[in-house]
């Protein structure tokens, strides 16, 4: 009886055996392709990276921003501000926020919103805020825009170099109700 539960015991050890090894084969299957400029990149210095709802790879670097579907690059330009005729291009933040809507924060531009039923981006200026929200709006839109996150409440915070943080609130049409700037 007792070599009869050891030869089980034997028998079940090498079964586990058997499907540990089949599913630590299974990694293996998956590549890391690099991505540089004879890819497409539109430059080699990647400085941040999100993953949308859909997949895309968003890579921003100093020459804009790409989107990666898994086969090849597509380029685009942050729009030029309005505000102090820069185009960000120098890419600093890439976030994904809870609504799904990609941001981007650029040296010297502020922040742009991915606008996807457009395929472009489009940077928040006073236009999008309420009238007494202008001025503080002006002023991240000629930001260096270092980091972007949201919170469980839906509000975008955007770390800048030398203007602090700001808070934005949006309604839920994504409308700019509200924002704040923390020293």
């Amino acid at each position: 009886m007792k070599w009869l539960i050891t030869q089980a015991l034997c028998l079940f050890l090498l079964g586990l055996a058997c499907t540990t090894s089949l599913a630590q084969s299974t990694p293996s299957e998956f590549r890391f392709e690099h991505l540089t400029v004879n890819d497409g990149l539109s430059h080699s210095d990647a400085m941040a990276v999100a993953q949308d709802r859909l997949g895309f790879l968003w890579i921003g670097t100093n020459r804009g921003v790409n989107r990666y579907d898994g086969y090849e690059l597509k380029k685009y330009i942050l729009p030029v501000n309005p505000l102090n005729g820069l185009s960000g291009n120098r890419v600093r933040a890439l976030h994904v926020g809870r609504d799904g809507r990609l941001w981007v924060g650029a040296e010297s531009s502020g922040l742009s919103l991915y606008d996807a039923d457009r395929d472009r981006f489009v940077n928040i200026t006073e236009r999008q805020a309420p009238v007494a929200l202008h001025g503080l709006a002006r002023l991240l839109a000629q930001a260096d825009v270092v980091a972007i996150t949201s919170d469980p409440h839906g509000r975008l915070w955007v770390g800048t170099q030398h203007q602090g943080m700001f808070v934005l609130d949006f309604d839920v049409q994504g409308r700019l109700r509200n924002l704040q700037q923390v020293p």
